[in-house]
């Protein structure tokens, strides 16, 4: 596609791929110690990999994704997961609001209609 620019950086995909990595190491392929279950591991998975995300890319859409994985570990239904963690569904709407500001550097129009 002509035009087409990604809105991550080359080092974000290649932390993204390092914390995915992580997490399919501990989720698929080392075996679990004698205390932990299969799905403690995938847990300290997605723990090490939004370890490693928190340290090179920040902490806003990182810990987002980590609330979306822990759903793929079997401890609970994502449904669950996201009622348990957001509490009300007031709050995905207010972070869903303030997403677009993220985005604005200056956030002018938001700034300007504060003044009111």
């Amino acid at each position: 596609m002509a035009g087409y620019r990604s809105i991550f950086s080359c080092s974000t995909h290649r932390n993204l791929s390092i914390a995915a990595l992580v997490w399919a190491l501990f989720q698929f392929i080392l075996p679990a110690p004698e205390p932990i279950t299969k799905a403690g591991m995938g847990v300290v998975g997605v723990f090490f990999a939004t370890l490693w995300l928190w340290c090179t890319e920040g902490s806003g859409w990182p810990s987002l994704l980590c609330v979306g994985m822990m759903g793929t570990t079997g401890i609970c239904k994502s449904s669950e997961l996201f009622s348990k963690t957001w509490g009300s569904e007031m709050v995905p709407f207010v972070v869903a609001c303030f997403l677009p500001a993220a985005g604005t550097p200056g956030a002018s129009c938001l700034c300007s209609s504060s003044r009111f």
